[in-house]
């Protein structure tokens, strides 16, 4: 008997269509090719129109803002955000603020909530860390290289036992 798992594609820092005009086609094929069942967005869409692109490659979407989101966007979407999955806690936020301490950041913005994976955005670069019992990954950005050498995203493998990420170049 096979178990059970689950594939999640992990995305952020899109800045459409401020820094591209839509979600990079090598981004698309990662994640149809993965047959994720969903796309986790970790802020920074700039358009609600992201959204309704991701739909189209995946049948659930879950997304926060960011500081770089038009108030529109902020009043859409939550500042956090969070799912279980195969008995695995995932919590998402943007995040604020430079890489130096980014991490104790996002811990005392979720300070209280019993998450095993952390899904965080904002730095575009992509990193995953184990801290403190918890899992951190950071998709870092398909779009904009600004504080990092490649564009990235990333996949979580999950089973009931296990949860592997990978973050991938586009």
């Amino acid at each position: 008997m096979t178990e059970k798992s689950q594939k999640v594609g992990l995305i952020s820092d899109t800045h459409i269509p401020v820094v591209a005009k839509a979600i990079p086609e090598n981004a698309i094929h990662i994640f149809r090719n993965n047959k994720v069942s969903l796309i986790i967005h970790a802020g920074d869409l700039v358009s609600l129109t992201v959204i309704d692109e991701l739909n189209k490659i995946a049948p659930a979407v879950l997304a926060v803002h960011g500081n770089m989101d038009s108030p529109g966007v902020a009043t859409q979407l939550p500042e956090i955000n969070e799912t279980e999955i195969l008995g695995h806690k995932i919590g998402v936020i943007h995040g604020s603020g430079g890489p130096q301490g980014f991490i104790e950041k996002i811990e005392d913005m979720i300070r209280g909530k019993d998450y095993e994976i952390v899904v965080c955005g904002h730095l575009h670069n992509a990193f995953v860390e184990k801290k403190r019992g918890r899992l951190f990954v950071n998709p870092g950005s398909p779009t904009d290289k600004r504080w990092a050498e490649r564009n990235t995203v990333g996949i979580l493998e999950i089973t009931s036992q296990d949860v592997n990420p990978k973050i991938i170049e586009i």
